[in-house]
């Protein structure tokens, strides 16, 4: 190998080696977001988010935070494990439980909006808002709460949609 080919070669390591750095950074946050549930508060005991929690991690929480009710955003979903569990866990800690399905990868409504928010306003707080992740969904319908509710300003609300809870709208929204 001549001279030239070896000074570049250096230069090439550190900045693969930069690269893969960056990459693992957030792809280790994420896995971290994931592992604990992306669970966050909206508003300190009114309000709370998470992605889809496990049996262990949901009586948990639930019990923690004495929440009163969720908003399941993924919708009714009867027969799958996950759903099934999160139902009977409610039931069991008596926390009422509210389905309102809506898709991450299409815009929502203004009925949808105005029935997610009649539904917050009524709600026993504290609640839960969730989807799969708690990243997209989760994070309108906390910027809403925010907003519309308790009328935090359109940059306030609009923190709920953050990297720190896995809210990535450059990669995959059109």
């Amino acid at each position: 190998m001549d001279a030239k080919a070896e000074k570049m070669r250096v230069p090439r390591t550190w900045l693969l080696i930069v690269l893969i750095g960056c990459g693992a950074t957030p792809l280790s946050y994420f896995g971290y977001l994931q592992e604990r549930g992306n669970f966050h508060p909206v508003s300190e005991a009114r309000v709370y988010r998470s992605g889809q929690l496990s049996e262990d991690e949901m009586i948990a929480y639930l019990t923690r935070y004495r929440i009163r009710s969720i908003l399941n955003l993924r919708g009714t979903n009867h027969g799958s494990d996950w759903y099934e569990d999160e139902v009977r866990v409610a039931r069991r800690l008596g926390v009422l439980h509210y389905d309102y399905g809506i898709s991450a990868n299409r815009d929502v409504n203004d009925g949808d909006i105005k029935d997610i928010l009649d539904l917050l306003a009524r709600a026993p707080k504290p609640t839960l808002i969730h989807c799969k992740s708690g990243a997209d969904r989760t994070s309108l319908v906390a910027a809403l709460y925010l907003y519309a509710i308790e009328g935090k300003s359109p940059d306030e609300a609009s923190k709920q949609f953050s990297i720190l809870y896995g809210h990535f709208p450059y990669f995959w929204n059109s």
